[in-house]
């Protein structure tokens, strides 16, 4: 694929996990009972896949200092609106959740080279 093609892609890919995000998240920042929430996000067109990867990181500020701040990580094919996997922190600070298209995990650097192949090439 010539650099033309593939800087259009990317644009594309850019705009489209804008509008995603957007539709989704709004702003990224909400208020709730429980506490902020604040989604943030990174994107990226995968030339070898042909596919626009959006990965949605979440961090939840509780209201009450007895409780610990929550974390996760998503990443989702945007065209097809396809999970491939999260990561997530409990309030005790485990990991709750660490799966990458159903093959499990231990922890955030394991989660992160599962990603790799998805959100670098």
């Amino acid at each position: 694929m010539d650099r033309d093609k593939i800087a259009d892609l990317r644009e594309q890919c850019r705009k489209s996990a804008e509008e995603f995000f957007t539709g989704r998240f709004g702003s990224g920042i909400r208020d709730d009972d429980f506490g902020q929430r604040i989604d943030t996000y990174t994107n990226h067109y995968n030339e070898k896949l042909d596919k626009c990867f959006i990965l949605i990181d979440t961090v939840i500020i509780p209201n009450y200092k007895i409780f610990r701040t929550l974390s996760a990580k998503t990443l989702l094919d945007i065209y097809k609106d396809t999970y491939y996997g999260s990561y997530g922190i409990a309030r005790n600070g485990s990991v709750n959740l660490c799966e990458m298209l159903k093959q499990e995990c231990h922890s955030e650097a394991e989660w992160y080279a599962l990603v790799k192949p998805y959100m670098e090439e």
